[in-house]
This record gives C-alpha cells, structure tokens and sequence, in this order.
C-alpha cells in the first residue's frame, strides 16, 4: 500500500511542480529522443515476451492481454523512434500509449465467463494490428490527421492518451484487487507500474 500510494503522490507533486518549476521548457534532441524511445519499445518487446512465457500456468493466463499490450506498445513505441517529426511522429507515440492501455483495460475482460479462447489469441492480434498501423502511418503520412497546431496538441492527439490513461487505471485497480484477493508479490508490482503508465 505504501509503495501503490507513495508512486501515485510522487507522480501527481512531479506533474504539478515542474510545469511551475521549468514553465515552457523544451529540450528538442532527436538523437536522444530516438533512442530512449526506441529502448523504451524494446523494454515493452522484452517484456510481453517474458509474460507469454509464463501463460502456461492458469493463474498467469491473465496476462495474455497485458503481453499483448506490451508488445503492441514497443511496436508503435519503435515505429515512433524511426519516424520523423510530424502528424505521424505524434499519432504513433499516442497510439502506443493507447495500445498499452488496452491490454491491462482488456484484463477485466479474463474474469468475465468463458473467454480463455478469445484471451489466448489477444496478443498476436494486437501485435499484427500494431505493426499494421505503423507500417501504414509510416508509409501515408498524406493522409493522417492534423496532430499539432500552432505549437499545441489537437484533440486527436490528446484523445488516445487520455483514454490510455483511464485504461491503465482501470488494469491497476483490476491488480490491486487481485492482489488483496491472493496476495501475490506480482499482482501489486503491475498495479503500480499501470499506475504509473497511467499518470504519466
């Protein structure tokens, strides 16, 4: 409770004390940017490929939905390290937020009936949706929709990572009551990481 708790508060105080702090601060460096976006996809990669392997156990087939997340997150999160800025630059860096919210949303949909058949195939759907969309952004930015305008986001931009937001809150709060059901180490660690996700 002290580490879900203390996560939550420190993300809000940093949310509102920088904007304060450094008001209008900017450090444009693609470089850099590509880079930790691109470490930040392969984390994601890495880690909806430990979550599949660990499927086989039926407690741990909850986790198809948020391996898929992951996946499709370090897709988009690396099609967004490649891409150059623009409407494209910005809608995948969304998307992915978005992708990854989904897949810890879409764990409440693995306490409702008889959905293992549907929950299994999660991730390869959401991966083979994932790459489709980057490829196809990459290869028709003509045809994507106004992402910034005179130095502000549109709401197009805006609306996937604030419904990625409620999603994460949504699988954190899924976690935290499994944890309090079982109490397993696990259950409470992605309560907070989704808390985070979600904050952020």
């Amino acid at each position: 409770y002290l580490v879900i708790g203390g996560g939550g508060i420190a993300g809000l105080v940093i949310g509102v004390l920088l904007p304060g702090v450094l008001p209008g601060w900017l450090w444009p460096h693609e470089p850099l940017h590509s880079t930790l976006e691109t470490i930040g996809g392969l984390a994601a990669i890495s880690m909806g490929i430990v979550l599949l392997q660990r499927t086989s156990d039926p407690i741990s087939q909850k986790f198809y939905p948020i391996a898929g997340g992951f996946l499709g997150m370090g897709i988009l999160e690396i099609f967004h390290a490649v891409s150059i800025p623009g409407n494209g630059f910005v809608l995948l860096r969304s998307l992915a937020s978005f992708v990854g919210g989904l897949g810890f949303g879409l764990l409440w949909l693995s306490k409702t009936g008889n959905t293992q058949a549907v929950i299994k195939y999660m991730p390869w759907v959401i991966t083979g949706g994932a790459l489709a969309i980057g490829l196809w952004i990459i290869g028709f930015p003509q045809h994507l929709p106004v992402m910034v305008r005179e130095g502000v986001f549109t709401p197009t931009a805006v609306a996937p990572k604030s419904f990625a937001s409620m999603l994460f809150f949504a699988g954190s709060l899924r976690f935290f009551l499994d944890y309090r059901n079982s109490g397993r180490s696990e259950d409470i660690l992605f309560s907070s990481l989704a808390l985070l996700f979600g904050l952020a």
